[in-house]
C-alpha cells in the first residue's frame, strides 16, 4: 500500500510538472464593447466567456484592462474585453505535420 501511495504521488507530481512546462498558454483577442442600458459587468463577461472558462476570470480581465475600480458600468461606456481564443482556432491556415 505504501508503494502504491508513493507511486501515485510521483505520478501526480510528474503530471503537474509536465503541464507546467509543456502546457499551452491561452491566447486572447481584444473586443470592444459599448455598454447598453441595463448591462452589467456580469452580463458582458458572460457573453464573452469561452467554454470551460470561469465568468469571474473574465470579469477580472475586464476590470484590469479598463482600470475599473468598481463593478459598476454605465451606458455608453466603452470597454476592452480580452476574449480567450480556443486552441484549435489560433491557427488561420492549415497545419501540416512534418514526417
Amino acid at each position: 500500500m505504501k508503494a502504491f501511495l508513493v507511486g501515485f504521488c510521483c505520478a501526480c507530481i510528474l503530471f503537474v510538472c509536465f503541464n507546467f512546462l509543456f502546457g499551452e498558454t491561452p491566447s486572447y483577442r481584444e473586443a470592444v464593447v459599448v455598454v447598453k442600458h441595463g448591462d452589467t459587468l456580469w452580463d458582458i463577461a458572460c457573453a464573452h466567456t469561452s467554454e470551460n472558462e470561469d465568468v469571474r476570470e473574465v470579469m477580472y480581465r475586464i476590470q484590469n484592462s479598463n482600470d475599473l475600480k468598481t463593478l459598476h458600468v454605465y451606458p455608453g461606456q466603452v470597454l476592452k474585453v480580452q476574449q480567450r481564443v480556443p486552441y484549435n482556432a489560433q491557427y488561420d491556415g492549415l497545419m501540416i505535420a512534418n514526417k
